[in-house]
């Protein structure tokens, strides 16, 4: 981790990736001129890579964030889903060989230029969104609130009662034990996790863009007509989307699950002390902090929805209109 840290100071690991993605993409290009068949599948699987590399690069790098780990958990699960993209591609052609095309410095310049603007697109959008994003949700933050408290009734009212349980076994310490139980579910949620469970994650941010973009191409493959570029687009921005509000669901039960246990084992261990030297809260102060405690937490899941679904917006427009609209401009300007 302390690696990961310097390399996010110095930036020396972005510079790294976005040279190894350069030499991919000259690569790819190189073997995509390859009358083989096997061998221009493997250019365009590099051509992909490289892409991806320059966009991960100047992301991490500008926002100063970049991690090995991270780089090469995406790696491998890009390289997975990319395989079975290229593969299906290659399919639905029949095997067929691509026109040959003449290796050029010009034509890596070409993919290099895309997947750089591609990358500084992403990363400007990513924080006017950011910024934008109080401004737009600060009217909706209370409905965001209301519904979380409908969404989880069942859930904050067996909170209620474990917490008055804990204030009743121990009135001089239940507020304190309360909050840190708060600060230790967050700080789990926050954590990076084993890395089995980041690979499945980030396996699961992969699949779904994967299976609709295989899916739309074996449409415009066998349908009678092709999907307009737009439509596409559109589709994909949908997915994402989606994606992102149901892990902000997913976010959320997992919150009130973890909290409820957090405070569920205090309860216990207090349980198990013999002596107490405090008098008993009475019940309106109990029901004011309860109600405090409460608002806590969903005004807290609200503001993590809230930037899961930012997030979202920004990969989904990253996947879909970002990269279809640079390369229009860039057949334009050719």
């Amino acid at each position: 981790m302390d690696d990961d840290k310097q390399q996010s100071t110095l930036n020396w690991g972005a510079f790294g990736v976005a040279a190894a993605g350069l030499i991919q993409i000259a690569a790819g290009v190189f073997l995509e001129a390859c009358r083989t068949s096997p061998l221009a599948a493997v250019g365009i699987l590099l051509t992909y890579q490289g892409s991806y590399d320059i966009v991960f690069a100047i992301r991490t790098g500008l926002f100063n964030t970049f991690s090995w780990t991270e780089y090469f958990i995406e790696k491998i699960i890009s390289i997975s889903f990319t395989v079975l993209s290229v593969g299906v591609e290659r399919w639905l052609d029949g095997g067929a060989e691509n026109a040959f095309r003449r290796w050029s410095a010009t034509k890596v310049a070409r993919k290099v230029s895309l997947a750089s603007a591609r990358g500084v697109m992403v990363v400007c959008f990513g924080k006017v969104l950011a910024k934008g994003k109080d401004a737009l949700l600060k009217n909706f933050y209370e409905q965001f609130e209301t519904e979380i408290g409908k969404t989880f009734s069942r859930e904050f009212g067996d909170l209620h009662e474990h917490i008055e349980d804990l204030i009743r076994l121990d009135p001089c310490n239940a507020e304190n034990l309360i909050s840190d139980a708060f600060v230790d579910v967050n700080n789990r949620l926050d954590e990076d996790g084993d890395i089995p469970g980041r690979i499945g994650s980030t396996a699961f941010e992969y699949l779904p863009i994967t299976v609709v973009e295989l899916a739309l191409q074996i449409m415009s493959t066998t349908g009678a007509r092709d999907l307009s570029d737009r439509t596409v687009d559109c589709v994909k921005f949908a997915t994402i989307a989606a994606m992102s509000v149901v892990e902000s669901r997913v976010f959320a039960r997992n919150f009130m699950k973890l909290l409820q246990e957090a405070i569920t084992v205090r309860k216990r261990q207090q349980a198990c002390e013999k002596w107490r030297t405090c008098e008993q809260t009475d019940h309106a102060s109990v029901e004011r902090f309860i109600a405090r405690f409460k608002r806590r937490v969903r005004s807290f899941i609200a503001r993590r929805v809230a930037e899961k679904i930012r997030r979202g917006l920004v990969q989904a427009t990253a996947q879909s209109f970002i990269v279809s609209g640079i390369a229009d401009i860039a057949d334009r300007l050719s």
